[in-house]
Order: C-alpha cells, then sequence, then structure tokens
C-alpha cells in the first residue's frame, strides 16, 4: 500500500496507465489531500473509490458530471477516462483509494474459486471481471466502517500497514455487495428485459447526478435528454416514474437545498446565495425556499 498526501502538479504529467504502473508497481494507492481551485485534465485512472471527508469535489466521466461529498461516493472501473476538479473558494479534504489490477484478479480469484481448489492451488484459476456502476451512491455504513478503519490504520506506524491491505479487502467486498444492491433496484422500472432496465436505470443516476453536479448552470431538458441519451418526452416519463419527481423539480431541489447549507454555514447575503445556487430573482428563491423548508431564507441559523 502507498500513501499519498499532494495532488501531483496538473501540468507536469502524463497521467496514464504506464507512468501510474512505473511510480506505483502493483500497491494499491490511497491518496488523501486538501486542496482548493485546482483541476485535473481527462485521464487514465485504475479501480478507485472516491469521496471527501470535507467539501465537494467533482469528476467529468463521458456519462455525466458526477459530484462527492463525505455523504456520497463515486467508483470508477479501470480503465474509465475522467477529469477532476476542485472549485475555488472551498478547501476539499479529498480521499481516494485506487485498487492495483493484481489484488482485484486476487480478490475475485478467491471469492469465487472453490474451497477445495483454493487448498490444493490457491494461485490457479481465472478471475472473472467485475463492473461497478459509475454514479453517486450513498455511503453504505459497510463501506463507511471499512473507510474509518483504514484512517484509523493510516496513523499507526508503517510497520502495521499490513493491516490496512486486509481492510482493504473487506472494503471491496463491501463495494461489490453495494453494486449487487444497485442491480436490484432497477426492477422497479416497467421493463421485461434485465438489460434494458440495467441501461436506463444507470441514464436516470447520471441525469440526477449532473443536476447534483451542475445545479447552479443554466440546465434544460435538452441538456438532461442529452445526458441521459432519451428523447425529452422519454426522459420526463421515466424521471418522474423513479423519482416521483420532473427532472426540474429535482433540479430545483438540488438548488434550495444547497442554499440552505450555505445559510447556515455561511456569511453570504441572500443575492450572492440566490445566485450562486442559480437563480436569477431574489423574490422566487425566497418563495420557494420558504415553501420548502417553512421559513425565510434570511432566517438564519448560523
Amino acid at each position: 500500500m502507498r500513501y499519498v498526501d499532494r495532488f501531483p502538479d496538473p501540468h507536469s504529467r502524463r497521467f496514464d496507465k504506464a507512468e501510474w504502473r512505473d511510480e506505483h508497481g502493483v500497491a494499491n494507492v490511497i491518496i488523501h489531500c486538501q486542496s482548493s481551485g485546482i483541476a485535473f485534465p481527462k485521464h487514465w485512472g485504475p479501480l478507485s473509490l472516491k469521496t471527501t471527508l470535507s467539501g465537494h469535489e467533482y469528476y467529468v466521466t463521458r456519462h455525466s458530471t458526477h459530484r462527492v461529498t463525505p455523504e456520497r461516493i463515486l467508483i470508477l472501473n479501470e480503465d474509465t477516462t475522467y477529469a477532476s476538479y476542485i472549485r475555488d473558494g472551498e478547501t476539499v479534504e479529498s480521499f481516494t483509494i485506487n485498487f492495483s489490477a493484481d489484488f482485484i484478479r486476487t480478490a475475485l480469484r478467491d471469492s469465487m474459486s472453490d474451497s477445495m481448489q483454493k487448498l490444493d492451488d490457491p494461485f490457479s484459476g481465472e478471475a472473472p471481471s467485475v463492473q461497478f456502476p459509475e454514479y453517486t451512491l450513498p455511503y453504505h455504513h459497510h463501506i463507511r466502517t471499512r473507510l474509518n478503519r483504514i484512517r484509523r490504520c493510516l496513523t499507526m506506524p508503517a510497520d502495521l500497514n499490513g493491516r490496512v491491505d486486509e481492510e482493504l479487502s473487506f472494503l471491496y467486498e463491501a463495494m461489490r455487495t453495494l453494486s449487487a444492491s444497485e442491480n436490484k433496484k432497477t426492477r422497479g422500472l416497467p421493463f421485461q428485459k434485465v438489460s434494458t432496465r440495467e441501461e436506463l436505470y444507470r441514464r436516470l443516476q447520471h441525469v440526477r447526478d449532473y443536476m447534483e453536479a451542475c445545479y447552479a448552470e443554466s440546465i434544460n431538458l435538452h441538456d438532461l435528454s442529452r445526458v441521459a441519451c432519451l428523447s425529452v418526452h422519454h426522459l420526463i416519463r421515466l424521471f418522474k416514474s423513479h423519482f416521483l419527481c420532473t427532472p426540474h423539480q429535482y433540479l430545483i431541489r438540488c438548488r434550495l437545498l444547497e442554499a440552505k447549507r450555505l445559510t447556515e454555514t455561511t456569511s453570504l447575503r441572500i443575492e450572492d446565495i440566490a445566485r450562486r445556487v442559480g437563480f436569477e430573482d431574489r423574490s422566487s428563491f425566497s418563495r420557494l425556499f420558504r415553501q420548502h423548508f417553512g421559513k425565510k431564507p434570511s432566517d438564519r441559523t448560523q
């Protein structure tokens, strides 16, 4: 296991697979850094679990833009290319666990091989591949527990770091359990073919991620239909069926929740908060805020 506590210079690296292997070999790599106003161009990545301990970090994949927070994680599969950034004005504590391909092969082989085969030849067998859903997920309590234990292990002397690799094995199993749980959620979509349900579920999650990450931008239904690769009509119908609200209602909710957070944690003026979360009209913002939370945005609770 390797531990990195500083982001590399975004302009001095290739960020490709060969460079990663030259630098880290077959080690799992934990990246735990604080930064503000930093951006990395599109690049290759290993299988990784991404979260933050404070603040918001953004990842741009070919499917969507995803925001990770202390309450939501993002898993990106090996060979996924993505860009990432942290906005100006906020110091973010980023925490990413990168799994090596060798570690994954061993974990999968051991979990799926016959018990007697493990005893006879523990190093035989081809490991199947596992693809994780690439959209943000709420913390499952098993994943939170494992991440907390890994963080505690990182404070121990270096000769005890073997415990980190043990916890990484448990974390990987928790990720697979979470992935299986997500697959079951696709059954709620009104389609008989499993592959159709799974694909449409992923597309709806990508739309949700896009709104949660880009709520402050001027987003319209055509933007969302492009993210979903669906017609506007089809998107509205599926989104409302699954999330029990329209895309526009969900977008307004995202803006209001962020506005509420800003009223509670900053001293920004109400006008500035309204603009920051995507409202052009203060009176409209105040009216919606009061309808949603039962109080005016000026009733601050700092």
